[in-house]
């Protein structure tokens, strides 16, 4: 039973990427490309089967906007833990790591940068004002915020804390979390509940900020942007049981943490026995727009992945075939580097968060396009031209033979008065 616990570990060690998208897509919905966009009818089905988008009437009269929050996640480690388990039969277990290697830190605040302004035209475009960055990190409510270190690198809200990640904010903004965010590490999370007692945390700040520069909402933005797509199989048959991890290497936009986040209006109450000093709260009246499905690309964004098990850890996975020789258990885990192509993945997440936010801002449909002003009144010239007798008096005809009939009978003729004497 061992041996063949053993075969599986190296087979599980040996078969673990693609570089892309393994198998064919599935038949179904149109494929997310962002080249396919400039064809309207296109455009507007990818639209249909990507974008959901929730209580967009909550946003009507919406003129003015401030987005304090836009976090741009990039994953840069994903792993994948795969067990098969049977009293009799033993266990067969095996982990992957995969880590992004090579990866221009600058570059992905260049991506960070380029998608905010982008968003930011386009909510222009659409007739919404749009409180600048250098306005709203001046202000004192932005200031006060407790902020994380940006760019902030650790534990990822995806795969339940297992991948680590950057998350980025644009330039001269910083990455921050509120209670109640999904998202939020715990520290952070407990951190803005306290402050929330006292009418300080994040969101107070957040409610202020719209008061602050009479804006109608607040829009909250986060991308995160996976590389790795990882499938576990595990099995049992007669005499073994087995265990195997691999990874399909491509640019993706996960389900339910690519989102924009419009909170309309706040709520002002005075603190408890301070007449003159006020709590802000953002008011809940959400619009929200997120992926129905997630979106993937096939573009190279990883040019090859190697193993990096250290020394050690070949060791250690040695030993756990031994001892499994007695226990009738095998651990391994293997890491390996991704190496990442950084043209290649710039451009392809501008262009696939890009068109994800240009079809979301599209869908919510905020404004009306700008109704052009009527135009004025031509003025009427005079004309001196002279007109034709012939035809005038052909045009007269009818309304002569009208008058003729609607005219009374003539009256006798008044006989002439005699001579006087």
């Amino acid at each position: 039973m061992i041996s063949k616990i053993f075969s599986l570990t190296g087979l599980a060690a040996g078969i673990l990427f693609f570089i892309g998208c393994s198998g064919s897509k599935p038949a179904g919905p149109p494929i997310f490309s962002p080249a396919d966009m400039n064809n309207p009818a296109a455009r507007q089905k990818v639209a249909e089967a990507y974008i959901n988008a929730k209580d967009i009437e909550k946003l009507n009269g919406v003129k003015k906007v401030i987005i304090p929050a836009f976090n741009v996640e990039f994953i840069t480690q994903s792993s994948g833990t795969a067990t098969s388990s049977d009293y009799k039969k033993g266990t067969a277990s095996v982990t992957n790591i995969y880590s992004l290697a090579g990866l221009d830190t600058a570059m992905l605040q260049a991506i960070a940068d380029d998608l905010h302004t982008k968003l930011v035209d386009k909510l222009k475009a659409s007739g919404i004002d749009v409180v600048s960055v250098s306005e709203l990190t001046s202000a004192e409510a932005y200031t006060a915020m407790s902020f994380e270190d940006t760019p902030r690198k650790g534990k990822s809200y995806l795969d339940k804390g297992k991948a680590r990640s950057l998350t980025f904010a644009p330039k001269d903004m910083k990455v921050y979390y509120t209670a109640g965010d999904p998202f939020a590490p715990m520290t952070s999370a407990f951190g803005q509940a306290f402050k929330g007692a006292s009418g300080k945390a994040n969101n107070n700040m957040e409610a202020k900020l719209m008061k602050d520069f009479n804006a109608d909402a607040m829009l909250k933005v986060r991308y995160v942007a996976g590389f790795a797509e990882i499938d576990k199989k595990t099995s049992k048959s007669v005499n073994k049981v087995s265990a195997k991890v691999s990874a399909s290497m491509g640019f993706s936009l996960a389900i339910g943490s690519n989102r924009l986040v419009f909170t309309k209006g706040f709520t002002e109450s005075p603190k408890p026995g301070k007449k003159d000093e006020f709590v802000y709260t953002p008011s809940g009246e959400i619009t929200s727009v997120d992926l129905k499905l997630p979106i993937t690309s096939d573009a190279p964004i990883v040019s090859e992945v190697v193993e990096s098990t250290s020394t050690w850890g070949k060791i250690s996975n040695v030993l756990s075939v031994v001892i499994g020789s007695l226990s009738g258990g095998v651990f391994t885990k293997y890491t390996f580097d991704a190496k990442v192509d950084n043209d290649t993945y710039k451009k392809t997440s501008v262009d696939y968060i890009g068109t994800f936010n240009e079809l979301a801002i599209e869908q919510l449909k905020l404004a009306p396009p700008a109704l052009a002003a009527p135009p004025e009144p031509a003025a009427i010239e005079a004309t001196t031209e002279e007109a034709d007798p012939a035809e005038q008096a052909e045009e007269a005809k009818p309304a002569e033979e009208a008058q003729e009939k609607a005219a009374p009978e003539a009256a006798p003729a008044e006989a002439e008065p005699a001579p006087a004497e």
